[in-house]
């Protein structure tokens, strides 16, 4: 019965190293989400200002 428990436990921290795992990963694709469109933004910028021009 031992081993069950041990078992059980380790099943459940990888879970939580899988949930850690997906928010790291999520919180890092919004930044590079975010990231990009940011430099798309200044891209069009510059872009109508040198259509301007």
């Amino acid at each position: 019965m031992q081993v069950q428990e041990e078992e059980e436990e380790e099943v459940v921290v990888v879970h939580m190293a899988l949930a850690i795992f997906r928010g790291c990963i999520s919180a890092l694709v919004q930044a590079v989400e975010e990231l990009y469109g940011v430099m798309l933004r200044v891209v069009m910028v510059e872009q109508e200002g040198e259509s301007y021009t």
